[in-house]
């Protein structure tokens, strides 16, 4: 597996060097010929070594506004390429995806270049939107969503979103690839939702929040003496939750609706367990079911 990193160096200026720097002002637009709003735009020099789409020195860095312009400034005279979209997919003025196809823009001292205008070749991200679903029927509040890539996708996706309080959510300026959405924190029994990034919107996305039930009860030594520590998890089909134990032997944890099996470790030599029961059940020997109604 081959990982590419690029790097990105931004130079400042010397002092006094402003008052001779040009501008470069145009317009971006999607492929689609509509106007490319809040994407990043960039100059980079033309210099030898800076023809490939690896690390690149940008000397002025911009947004579009809502029409798609967008204005570079501070820019020392000399030829430069204009870049837009991701950090890692841009396009690059008037129609290329390597520094080596792109087209040059030469900027005078205390003069701007007008004009220049592109279409995006590759997309600068789009949309992935849906809402979090609980099994309770509650709405979500004051939790967040994490994504990340699994394979392919962009290393500079914003990785939290706020989940709303209607339970919807949107990630922006996602690059194409695979990604996995997750709830943070964590909450027992969420499943990460994969999803697959193309250069369309994402939508309807349903993330999947299980009714969980309290279940409580304590851990005795039959002898009455004090309860060394002992290590309690639950396990279903699908994950394995710890469960903390108190000095006193008391525990009570937040468990998904399902079947579990219960078990006990870490004792010290000489104990070791006699009988895990619920009411007449014996759960040494059969699974605990965590239902609605229990």
């Amino acid at each position: 597996m081959n990982i590419a990193f690029t790097l990105l160096l931004l130079l400042q200026l010397p002092a006094g060097a402003t008052s001779q720097a040009g501008a470069i002002a145009g317009r971006v637009r999607t492929s689609q010929g509509a106007p490319a709003a809040e994407v990043r735009v960039a100059a980079t020099p033309v210099e030898a070594g800076n023809t490939t789409d690896g690390a690149r020195t940008l000397l002025s860095i911009s947004q579009t506004d809502s029409e798609g312009r967008y204005r570079l400034e501070n820019i020392p005279p000399g030829n430069y390429y204009v870049l837009a979209g991701l950090v890692d997919r841009p396009t690059y003025y008037p129609a290329a995806v390597q520094p080596a196809a792109a087209g040059v823009v030469k900027v005078a001292a205390g003069a701007t270049t007008q004009g220049v205008d592109f279409s995006l070749v590759r997309s600068a991200g789009v949309s992935a939107k849906g809402r979090v679903v609980r099994a309770d029927g509650s709405t979500t509040t004051r939790q967040q969503l994490y994504m990340n890539a699994t394979s392919g996708g962009s290393s500079y996706t914003p990785s939290n979103v706020e989940v709303a309080p209607d339970s919807s959510f949107a990630f922006t300026r996602v690059g194409p690839g695979n990604y996995n959405i997750m709830l943070s924190p964590g909450f027992p029994g969420a499943k990460p939702l994969s999803i697959v990034v193309g250069e369309t919107d994402v939508e309807g996305l349903e993330f999947f929040v299980p009714r969980v039930r309290m279940v409580s009860g304590e851990i005795v030594i039959n002898d009455g003496s004090p309860l060394p520590r002992v290590s309690l998890s639950f396990t279903s089909s699908n994950a394995t939750i710890p469960g903390g134990v108190g000095n006193t032997g008391a525990f009570r944890i937040s468990l998904p609706e399902g079947d579990y099996r219960i078990l006990l470790s870490g004792f010290p030599f000489g104990y070791a367990g006699e009988s895990i029961t619920h009411g007449t059940t014996d759960l040494s020997r059969a699974m605990l079911h965590v239902g609605a109604m229990d």
